[in-house]
């Protein structure tokens, strides 16, 4: 086996050999000396890498047998000579390289040499092919998922994709809140393994800016955010995928269902912190009220002291406090869109309609019905949920990444169209004839027939 570096105007590594078993057996050795040679520059390699020590070098190709395997590999020339990553390198061999944590180890694999074809002419159907080991990372601002749907959504579709394609996946939260403390918590995920990182919230937007910029940098699941280096201006890198969700028309259907079922009566909102996706919700949900009064007759009366933002999303207390209040002047659903202060509306709900006072609330992200269960008999005071198919997003991303179409550096939005935000499959507490109703409405904004707003205009705050 031969490796060799050329400085021209980029560095051009190339590797050629036979594939005779003497020849196999001298690149294993090879892949064994490499190790052994490289094994220190790996460490400062990935240190230097996770502080950007190495930006600014040219990039590497890496061609076997004339045919070019890899590429955007970062190479150090020390001492005249081109270092190449091992993982690389080993990997264009047909090896496979991990880090075994336990045993602070190295370990590369081949798969086994058949020198001689099978004697059997038909050795039946091909296996499917081994989706791999990918490990994802998930960055959770909670600390604990369960307690926050929107959270627990991102979550609910990596352990699908754990289910369907065999990969590896965690979650990481920051010790103390602060950006240098997301990167923290981005950095203790790469060094875990994770080769995909998914990063749910406007507040990740600049911790992943500083992580993408790096060489050798991670794949990066942007979800309700974008990277920028504190300016606000959207910049992704060739591995960051953005996406968004359209949150005024997941609103709109919740407002519409929420008229149809209560007919008569009063709404209101209650949101966590005044942010664009937050805001889009409710400005959605004041449209479905409004289509539902002039097209179907529903007479649901909105004020404006029953819209209110809560300007936290944690604060449990707070809103349970805060829907306690409205339920008590009159209010007969509220739309609560607001993280974990959803589930103290959820809590106001229950009381009062334990305390003989039917009211009702929707849910947001994912389906909150379970949790709004207050009897043995399963009822729920969970009315609707305006799903955002945060599960999909991520199921979707890891899908892509497996099948080398990761759509790096773009912007993704989830819509009614592709079915990415909408109403849950199942809703107990609404009726077929209410259900009808919101899959013809559904028909006509795919067709283009009903547009929802994505912006306040006349709509209360």
């Amino acid at each position: 086996m031969n490796i060799i570096c050329e400085h021209q105007s980029e560095f051009l590594c190339t590797i050629t050999g036979g594939k005779g078993k003497n020849e196999l057996k001298r690149n294993r050795l090879m892949l064994m000396i490499i190790v052994t040679a490289l094994i220190a520059f790996i460490g400062g390699q990935a240190f230097g890498s996770m502080y950007g020590f190495f930006a600014g070098y040219p990039v590497v190709r890496i061609e076997v047998d004339g045919k070019e395997v890899k590429g955007d590999v970062p190479g150090v020339l020390l001492s005249n000579r081109v270092m190449v990553p091992i993982r690389f390198v080993s990997e264009a061999l047909g090896a496979e390289v991990g880090w075994d944590q336990n045993r602070l180890a190295v370990v590369i694999s081949t798969a086994p040499v058949v020198l001689d074809p099978p004697e059997d002419p038909d050795p039946g159907p091909e296996p499917d092919p081994p989706t791999g080991t990918l490990r994802v990372g998930m960055l959770s601002a909670s600390g604990d998922i369960r307690d926050d749907p929107f959270e627990s959504n991102v979550w609910a579709g990596l352990q699908r994709s754990m289910d369907d394609f065999g990969v590896t996946a965690s979650y990481m939260a920051p010790t103390i809140s602060g950006p240098e403390n997301l990167l923290e918590a981005i950095d203790k995920l790469i060094a875990a393994g994770s080769a995909l990182i998914v990063a749910p919230g406007w507040y990740y937007g600049s911790a992943v800016y500083d992580a993408q910029i790096r060489p050798m940098s991670p794949y990066f699941v942007a979800l309700d955010c974008y990277p920028h280096a504190g300016d606000w201006i959207p910049n992704l890198g060739a591995r960051t995928v953005s996406i968004f969700f359209a949150e005024h028309e997941a609103g709109f259907l919740a407002g519409l269902a929420a008229a149809l079922r209560i007919s008569d009566g009063e709404a209101g909102f209650i949101g966590g912190m005044e942010l664009p996706a937050v805001q889009r919700f409710n400005w959605g949900f004041q449209q479905g009220l409004a289509y539902a009064n002039a097209n179907y007759g529903t007479t649901v009366a909105l004020q404006p002291e029953n819209f209110v933002y809560q300007g936290t999303f944690g604060d449990v207390e707070a809103g349970e406090e805060l829907a306690y209040a409205m339920y008590e002047r009159g209010v007969d659903v509220i739309f609560a869109a607001a993280g974990q202060l959803g589930t103290g509306v959820i809590e106001a709900a229950k009381r009062q309609t334990m305390a003989g006072n039917r009211v009702w609330m929707v849910g947001v992200d994912h389906d909150q019905f379970a949790e709004g269960i207050y009897d043995d008999d399963g009822s729920s005071v969970v009315l609707t949920s305006a799903v955002k198919r945060l599960d999909q997003a991520a199921y979707d991303m890891v899908a892509a990444l497996l099948q080398d179409k990761f759509p790096g550096s773009q912007t993704i939005d989830y819509t009614v169209r592709e079915g990415g935000v909408g109403l849950p499959a199942h809703n107990p507490n609404l009726s077929s004839e209410v259900m009808a109703k919101v899959s013809e409405v559904i028909a006509r904004i795919k067709d283009g027939k009903v547009s929802i707003s994505p912006v306040r205009g006349s709509l209360l705050p």
